[in-house]
């Protein structure tokens, strides 16, 4: 079956959010995760997995990482509501901007970067499902300076206390910024996972471990 570049996102997306068990067990693109996997995500470090697709010109680079966070999901989904904690949990995010809202989506600007330079961009997110999963995908009717982007967040609640936080994402990032900092920009962005379980830590332990 071909795939328009768009509609390949959602394909891919939708399989990741609906067709596996997110548990610590389980990978959703590998299978069940490996003893040492298994064990570096107990030991409060991320598990990754990394992800590249050809389709249509389009080269998407990515992955998806699992964190456990000893927070309850409830507050970590809380949080994601906040687009000011875009800046935190996103890595070299200079700027996170609430642009208001399209239907029922969220529209955030981002402008990543550093000394190399900038790349900036407006994402929908839309609210949550009832699978605790929030997406997110580049708007091409916004200007853009990457080609394409998608992803999702899953928040699991583990018990009263602690949460399995799932972050993927697929970006074509275009060929010059690809070669050059493909894999730089992947590693960056496989560490969010980890800084929504650490940002939510800190927003409990601000607030005195209530919801904030």
């Amino acid at each position: 079956m071909k795939f328009g570049r768009r509609t390949f996102g959602q394909q891919v997306l939708a399989t990741a959010a609906f067709g596996a068990v997110f548990t610590p067990d389980k990978s959703a693109w590998g299978g069940e995760l490996t003893a040492e996997e298994k064990a570096t995500l107990h030991s409060g470090q991320s598990v990754t997995r990394n992800l590249d697709f050809d389709i249509n010109g389009g080269v998407y680079q990515g992955g998806l990482a699992y964190h456990l966070a000893n927070v309850p999901a409830a507050i970590i989904t809380k949080m994601l509501t906040d687009v000011s904690v875009y800046s935190r949990i996103l890595a070299l995010t200079l700027e996170a901007r609430d642009d208001g809202k399209k239907g029922t989506h969220q529209l955030v600007y981002l402008k990543h970067g550093g000394r190399w330079g900038t790349a900036a961009y407006t994402l929908r997110v839309a609210p949550i499902d009832n699978e605790g999963v929030i997406r997110f995908w580049m708007d091409p009717a916004f200007a853009h300076e990457v080609e394409d982007l998608w992803g999702f967040v899953r928040v699991e609640s583990l018990g009263a206390e602690k949460s399995l936080v799932t972050y993927a994402v697929l970006c074509d990032l275009g060929s010059v910024i690809r070669l050059l900092f493909g894999e730089r920009v992947r590693r960056y962005a496989l560490q969010t996972a980890g800084n929504i379980c650490r940002v939510a830590a800190e927003k409990v332990g601000a607030a005195g471990g209530l919801i904030p």
